[in-house]
């Protein structure tokens, strides 16, 4: 979920929130960018906020990431920035919510820390930024999850992905479009250059899911998170941003393909009901006569957060980056100020 604001607001603030603090020290801005995975609960360096953040759970990675978007603020961040943020900044749970507004340069955002204590998550990153006469700050939330060990980003052909941890499951989504599996700890040799993609589950939920990269370096953006063109989306317009895609991926562009289209009616209005089940509507593609073939389907506030959050899925990366896969047919819904997207994916064998 995004949340945006124009500024911070305490209707129910605590004594600390009642005393605005005015420092004069430029901020202290967690680096944005590391080379390995990690989580680790510290104290914050910049004065005002540690004041915020006190006994919270500030996370120096997570900050990072949210010391990166206030870097690089502009009104159209949004989640999928925030995601890939993270990665950068070497944050491997689940990035949930953004918060991100201006305040007078060195005053103590009154109402921040309240609003962070309602925030759902097990880490927050919490960062300042100077930007002219305001301070841009920024409030990430991250899921968490089970602890896990420290795990490289990038990696040379033939080293070992080593992942630490008690009683998980893992899946591993290599450049060539194989998934392998297994349980903790991770112990797995990549010998094949290209992005590989990692999903750690723990009570059937995923509780990591981030890229690996071995003989390349670390792309600046995931497949949509540099998109902003918050346009009026249309089926003409998903299908561009896909294709556009593909494109840059050296990939054939996928085609619209009218059964594929009929066959994404029903599932939108299951996804509406919250009826909606991946796997049946995938078993009716190949029960239509389609080899190879994926439905998917996400509810956000903007067709690129669709979009993306689709693509932090293994079965989604697959299907996005599988050059056998080259038909769509899409259908899509607004209610209230949400999209809702169904879209089918096909070989044309």
């Amino acid at each position: 979920m995004i949340f945006f604001a124009a500024f911070f607001l305490g209707g129910c603030a605590k004594k600390t929130d009642l005393t605005p603090t005015v420092v004069s020290e430029v901020p202290i801005v967690p680096s944005p960018d590391a080379p390995f995975y990690a989580v680790g609960e510290s104290q914050a360096k910049d004065p005002l906020v540690a004041q915020v953040v006190s006994d919270l759970p500030w996370d120096e990675s997570l900050s990072g990431a949210a010391g990166s978007i206030g870097l690089n603020f502009s009104q159209d961040v949004g989640l999928p920035q925030a995601r890939w943020a993270a990665i950068l900044a070497g944050y491997p749970y689940e990035v949930n919510q953004l918060t991100v507004g201006p305040q007078e340069r060195g005053v103590y955002p009154t109402g921040l820390q309240e609003s962070l204590r309602s925030q759902q998550g097990d880490h927050l990153g919490v960062a300042r930024v100077r930007t002219g006469d305001s301070d841009i700050w920024v409030a990430l939330s991250g899921a968490g999850g089970p602890v896990i060990s420290t795990f490289a980003r990038e990696f040379t052909t033939g080293e070992r992905l080593k992942i630490e941890g008690d009683d998980f499951a893992w899946r591993l989504l290599d450049p060539d479009g194989e998934i392998h599996t297994g349980s903790s700890p991770v112990r797995f040799d990549l010998s094949i250059a290209g992005e590989w993609w990692v999903e750690l589950i723990s009570n059937d939920r995923v509780f990591v899911s981030v890229p690996v990269y071995v003989d390349i370096k670390t792309p600046v953006h995931n497949l949509f998170s540099h998109v902003a063109d918050r346009q009026l989306p249309s089926k003409e317009y998903v299908l561009r941003l896909i294709n556009e895609m593909r494109v840059a991926e050296d990939l054939p562009v996928f085609t619209e393909d009218k059964t594929l289209l009929t066959l994404a009616l029903e599932p939108l209005l299951q996804l509406e009901n919250r009826t909606w089940n991946r796997k049946k509507g995938e078993q009716r593609l190949r029960d239509i006569g389609f080899v190879e073939a994926y439905q998917f389907g996400c509810i956000a506030f903007s067709v690129e957060e669709c979009l993306d959050e689709v693509s932090w899925t293994i079965a989604g990366r697959n299907a996005f980056l599988n050059p056998d896969i080259v038909l769509m047919g899409l259908s899509m819904k607004s209610i209230d100020d949400k999209f809702l997207l169904i879209f089918n994916l096909a070989s044309d064998e």
